[in-house]
């Protein structure tokens, strides 16, 4: 998740088999499906809450 604006971006990855024809359409307008060439990414794992402080500290 990021904030951007004011706003927040949730960002999560679909199984393979599904395409962007065939992926869950969102029942909220505001919810966007797009598709992004492949990536890799690090992870951070956090437990309980995490607030600005300790992702600041981590990353």
């Amino acid at each position: 998740m990021q904030q951007d604006d004011g706003k927040w971006r949730v960002q999560f990855a679909m199984p393979s088999k599904y395409t962007m024809e065939t992926s869950p359409k969102p029942n909220n307008p505001e919810v966007e499906i797009v598709e992004v060439r492949a990536q890799n990414y690090d992870i951070i794992k956090f437990s309980g809450f995490t607030g600005s402080d300790k992702v600041d500290k981590r990353t």
